[in-house]
């Protein structure tokens, strides 16, 4: 009779330990797997910051700590897509036209494209500028224009981000990888809330179009345009870059050999 329990106890941990093991094996087979550093693409974005005292719905009061921060919660969630926005700078500006008076509280969303200065739209990249107050929280506007309203309010979503401004960002760049809209509300790609989800099929897309950009390069090109840099003239865009790459996730061979270039400057 023990003799009979033993067997089939051993029998019962046999099957259940099979039946785990399939399991586990049709999680891993179903998985994405891991994003590498090496596989990311790195999109150059240039932000900008409207001052001016004579139009108060134009100007904003962000710093650049504030931008630093938008920017690398932004890019925490689109780590997960792969895909990294390198901040090739910040330039605060005077608008070049302010074709509305100064009484008006908002910009008109059909005047934003007069305030940008020509002179600073040079280089192919993103532009993502911020103004004061407008009717919608961001829009995107052509192929590389972004404009996002400081003041942005947005619905909390169970495990949404914790502050607007780098949602609505990172809502406009998807906007910008060929992304529509969608209904889910704990989407990134929601309209109005925290949440900042992207599935299986928006990241394809996402990728896809980041790797058609004629301005987006693989991490491994990225280095390399980095080593081709004058690293005397061009030391602050050296070490921009370089540290652009070392905040990618996960550890690589890449990542090292862009802090062996670091320390070597």
């Amino acid at each position: 009779m023990r003799r009979g329990l033993e067997i089939g106890l051993i029998a019962l941990v046999t099957v259940c330990g099979f039946l785990l093991t399939g399991r586990m094996s049709r999680h891993a087979l179903n998985s994405e797997p891991a994003l590498t550093a090496d596989s990311f693409q790195i999109i150059p974005v240039r932000i900008h910051l409207f001052r001016t005292s004579s139009a108060p719905a134009i100007h904003t009061s962000l710093s650049r700590e504030d931008i630093e921060r938008i920017m690398r919660k932004t890019n925490a969630i689109w780590h997960r897509a792969g895909i990294h926005f390198w901040q090739e700078s910040v330039v605060e500006e005077k608008p070049y036209r302010v074709p509305f008076p100064r009484s008006v509280s908002e910009v008109p969303l059909n005047f934003l494209n007069a305030l940008p200065q020509p002179a600073n739209r040079t280089g192919r990249m993103f532009h993502v500028y911020f103004v004061g107050s407008m009717s919608i929280n961001g829009l995107h506007m052509g192929n590389d224009a972004i404009y996002v309203q400081q003041g942005a309010e947005l619905v909390k979503m169970p495990g949404g981000i914790d502050e607007p401004l780098p949602r609505v960002v990172a809502h406009e760049l998807g906007h910008g990888l060929g992304l529509p809209h969608r209904q889910d509300r704990i989407n990134l790609m929601s309209s109005g809330t925290t949440g900042t989800g992207l599935n299986a099929q928006e990241i394809e897309l996402a990728r896809k179009t980041a790797r058609s950009l004629p301005f987006s390069l693989s991490a491994a090109e990225f280095l390399e345009h980095t080593r081709m840099l004058d690293q005397t003239a061009q030391r602050k865009a050296v070490v921009s870059r370089l540290q652009s790459l070392l905040d990618l996730p996960g550890s690589s061979p890449l990542k090292q050999r862009a802090r062996e270039m670091l320390q070597s400057l």
